[in-house]
């Protein structure tokens, strides 16, 4: 092997070694805002068990407006710090000075306003602490467009977050793999009341009015119900070997959800599961 191929090699190396080491202390450069001293940029409550999702928007970016109504599907899965980013020049740079006039610059009423296009009603002088302690933030991930997304420090996509749900909270002690009663999903909305409802037959006669009031993610009606309701299994009309085949597969997922609790939940009624797992009798 010759000197100069050598030499090559090793600055390549060098070069490789480089690159990882400058990538890996550029991930750990990433600030995860603390709970105490970034309170006023989150979105829902902190827990300590729960990964940190650091969102960017401008109150003017289309996307990031759009997106508003999607963030209540992180409630209960993430921290969800959000942070304001001026990409559209000076009238994003006016109207965040207006979202720091207000007492918290993620608040409800606050993100309504955006969503709206309106601006926030807030007065009083701009809180230029709050506004320090964007800069901070936005200056430290060095972010190129918005809305832009980050789990611990790592550039993802909203769509990732919403798929990977970090918690799923346990029902009487069980905790249950969702992705295995997709065909019970009817909501894919940000606006679910709860995680699921379950219907006996006895009750058929108010599943619309039921599931209107409790608006769940999950739907399961029991004893054949379904047969009634063959809108929920997704088939185009006039097929008749797809409603037998989805019919088949909704009881065979409906047996082994049942299955999962044996005895633990009551029979025979109108059962709501809300958000945190705990199951109500409606």
């Amino acid at each position: 092997m010759s000197t100069e191929y050598t030499l090559k090699s090793a600055l390549l190396i060098s070069l490789l070694l480089t690159c990882i080491i400058y990538n890996t202390a550029a991930i750990a450069a990433k600030l995860i805002p603390s709970v105490k001293e970034y309170n006023s940029f989150l979105l829902y409550d902190w827990q300590p068990d729960r990964l940190n999702v650091l969102i960017f928007k401008d109150p003017f970016c289309p996307y990031c407006i759009r997106a508003i109504p999607k963030l209540k599907n992180l409630k209960n899965d993430y921290n969800v710090f959000i942070f304001w980013l001026p990409v559209f020049g000076q009238k994003s740079d006016t109207r965040i000075d207006d979202i720091f006039r207000c007492t918290r610059p993620v608040s409800p009423s606050v993100l309504k306003t955006v969503q709206n296009r309106q601006q926030p009603d807030c007065q009083g002088d701009i809180n230029l602490e709050n506004k320090k302690l964007n800069k901070i933030v936005v200056d430290n991930y060095d972010i190129s467009g918005v809305p832009s997304y980050y789990l611990q420090g790592k550039n993802v996509s909203l769509t990732t977050l919403l798929a990977r749900r970090q918690y799923s909270p346990p029902i009487n002690g069980v905790v249950v793999d969702w992705q295995r009663f997709s065909l019970m999903k009817i909501n894919n909305s940000s606006i679910n009341k709860s995680l699921a409802l379950i219907i006996p037959k006895s009750h058929g006669d108010e599943v619309k009015q039921l599931v209107t009031k409790n608006q769940p993610e999950y739907l399961f009606l029991e004893n054949d119900l379904i047969q009634e309701f063959t809108q929920l299994l997704h088939c185009e009309k006039g097929k008749p070997h797809c409603l037998k085949q989805q019919s088949q597969q909704y009881k065979k997922r409906l047996a082994e959800f049942k299955l999962l609790f044996t005895d633990s939940l009551p029979k025979d009624q109108v059962l709501l599961i809300d958000n945190n797992g705990i199951v109500v009798e409606i």
